[in-house]
């Protein structure tokens, strides 16, 4: 599938022992990847195969923990040691790395490279392949050094290292071209006879199922030709074209195959995967209004939101929300009861990927949870590179049948979805302790049963928020804003659902995720006292300023409880408020404080310090009296 790129003959061939493929978007660098690691894998235990073990990893932006080189290198490691568990040199490094760290999840540091090193000499032959070095959400810097590292650990053995990734990375540019790294482009022309092959197989499916005129029968090797000539090389096109023309929104039934027929025959020249994705979002557009409107949302929750810890059943919660108050006109002032989510989760899953045109999909992690991502990372590409386009004119000035309508603006995307979570706080959640009991402590699998997109929501509203600027001139930004202001305002305002919030932050955080909240807001405090920015958006600067405060105040509150608040999130019910008092969240009435510190009596007679103080305990030692002589100011002058 590859071609060798133009390499001088008289250069040095110094890393036989290296090999990058590069190839464009869509043209099956992930596939061949996975085929080459899984014949290694297979292979592994012959004698053809000289003991030779495989270790992988495929960078993607679309899966939690999935885009970072410590993620790669500590799965690397993982597979190395699983292939001889029973190595002494290597168990004992690892044990000793482990804990001098203390237990900590060990960085991407020299440790990792040195540990990489060892692990790779400990084995005869060691075959590492790295796929979608694109995709990895390190600086270019941090990628070059990842490669000089996974150099020097296979240099002197008989370990070979092979590269997955698009042109586009300089990182790998520049590493190949001072190492004299063979690299082979995955060729259009040499992928074509294999596109052929999917295309003529699926063709001849649609003929069977009649989606195609029977007549198209006798004309399959034309049709396959023009899905190759279209594909010119990505394997991506030719199957987004036929999630295309299975959509069942393509055309009345009475004409869909005609019109299947017509769209493969008009396919002259070579197409970009762009033209492709147009060519979805104008049948996107076609579709009724409800699915028009599920679809932008997922688009704009698969973007802009934290994909990675927004699980399936979360998304489905929060659409739900936001129909709900769709049909109301705004957020009740009410909270409302709940609805069990889980039986209807198969019919969502179908409308999400109806709405969407299959061009989103369901992905199972191995730890069990769901979530919804892409098709492909060129669909993020896509929008991304549209954001700032003309085109683009926010939601309410565009008519929704039209592209441009998918096309969002970052700022106002990110003000909807902070009004979405704030929204879901205030209409769903109760006001009094998530468990139930403020002596019980809650558990956050039951809690997140039963709210799913609350983690969501307590912990990465704030995170929405710092990206919520009014920076541009758009026609629905000023709507969008006032809404984001009101609802924040109510939030603020609501001093039990203040402590419920806290609460939650604490409960489905690992370390001081309030520290993150503190971090976001200030942030957008920042930006909001530049009222050059925001003349004209009445309520901002009174908003400014109760967030400024709120900042003050839980600063306060994880400087001195945040030990105790992880330890047991419901003791915000407790004696926490009645310590660290604030306007935000009501003060508890199960504990009552205070001072012990002797108080002077009021008048202006009296001198400014007692004379003499005297104290006892009650032989219980539950009580403490104080007696203090205050003489007058005259005496307490002479004294």
């Amino acid at each position: 599938m590859g071609k060798r790129s133009e390499v001088d003959p008289t250069t040095p061939r110094e890393s036989s022992f290296l090999t990058a493929f590069a190839g464009k978007p869509g043209c099956g660098k992930s596939v061949l990847a996975a085929m080459v690691t899984s014949d290694i894998a297979e292979s592994s235990g012959t004698p053809a195969s000289d003991g030779a073990r495989v270790a992988y990893f495929f960078f993607t932006t679309s899966m939690p923990g999935m885009s970072s080189l410590t993620g790669a290198a500590r799965a690397l490691l993982a597979q190395l040691f699983d292939h001889d568990p029973e190595n002494e040199t290597l168990r004992k490094t690892l044990s000793y790395a482990m804990t001098n760290t203390q237990g900590q999840q060990i960085a991407y540091s020299r440790l990792i490279t040195d540990l990489l090193k060892l692990a790779v000499r400990c084995h005869p032959c060691v075959h590492i392949v790295i796929d979608g070095l694109d995709e990895c959400s390190a600086k270019d810097e941090e990628k070059e050094k990842f490669l000089y590292d996974l150099y020097d650990a296979i240099s002197e053995t008989n370990a070979k290292l092979i590269i997955f990734s698009r042109p586009s990375v300089l990182s790998l540019t520049r590493f190949a071209t001072k190492k004299f790294v063979p690299s082979l482009d995955i060729a259009a022309e040499l992928s074509s006879d294999d596109i052929r092959k999917y295309c003529r197989s699926r063709l001849g499916n649609l003929v069977t199922e009649n989606m195609l005129p029977v007549s198209t029968s006798g004309n399959i090797d034309g049709l396959v030709e023009n899905m190759a000539i279209g594909a010119n090389g990505m394997f991506l096109w030719a199957r987004l074209m036929f999630v295309y023309l299975r959509s069942p929104t393509i055309a009345p039934p009475h004409i869909a195959p005609y019109v299947r027929l017509r769209h493969i025959q008009t396919v002259y020249y070579p197409e970009s995967l762009d033209q492709m994705y147009c060519r979805i979002l104008n049948l996107i557009g076609d579709s009724d209004t409800y699915q028009r409107g599920v679809a932008r949302q997922v688009f704009m929750w698969l973007i802009f939101g934290k994909s990675d810890c927004l699980e399936a059943l979360g998304l489905h919660d929060i659409l739900a929300t936001s129909y709900h108050i769709s049909l109301n006109g705004s957020a009740p002032s009410s909270i409302l009861p709940r609805e069990p989510l889980a039986a209807s989760f198969s019919a969502f899953d179908e409308t999400i990927v109806l709405a969407c045109s299959s061009l989103v999909e369901r992905w199972n992690s191995p730890y069990g949870t769901q979530y919804y991502r892409f098709i492909h990372s060129s669909a993020v590409d896509f929008f991304m590179s549209r954001f700032h386009s003309p085109t683009v004119r926010g939601s309410n000035g565009l008519q929704p049948f039209t592209r441009e309508f998918f096309f969002m603006c970052p700022g106002e995307s990110e003000m909807e979805l902070t009004t979405s979570c704030v929204q879901y706080l205030l209409v769903y959640i109760p006001r009094k302790p998530l468990s139930g009991s403020i002596s019980q402590s809650p558990d956050p699998g039951i809690v997140t049963n039963t709210y799913p997109f609350l983690r969501y929501a307590s912990l990465f509203w704030s995170t929405h928020l710092r990206g919520a600027k009014i920076q541009c001139d758009h026609d629905s930004v000023r709507n969008r804003a006032i809404c984001m202001l009101h609802e924040l305002d109510r939030f603020l305002n609501d001093n039990l659902l203040m402590l419920c919030w806290i609460e939650a932050v604490y409960l489905f955080s690992k370390d001081r995720a309030m520290n993150n909240s503190i971090f976001c807001i200030e942030a957008w405090v920042r930006w909001g006292e530049q009222k050059q920015i925001h003349t004209g958006i009445e309520g901002i600067d009174e908003l400014t300023d109760d967030m400024r405060q709120l900042v003050c105040d839980l600063r306060g509150l994880e400087d001195g409880w945040a030990k105790t608040l992880l330890l047991g999130p419901e003791n915000i019910w407790g004696d926490v408020t009645a310590f660290c008092k604030s306007r935000f969240w009501k003060k508890t009435d199960a504990v009552d404080v205070e001072s012990l510190a002797p108080k002077a009596p009021m008048g202006w007679l009296q001198s400014q310090k007692p004379l003499t103080t005297v104290s006892a305990s009650d032989s219980k030692a539950s009580s403490l009296a104080t007696l203090s002589v205050w003489p007058s100011r005259q005496v307490a002058l002479i004294a």
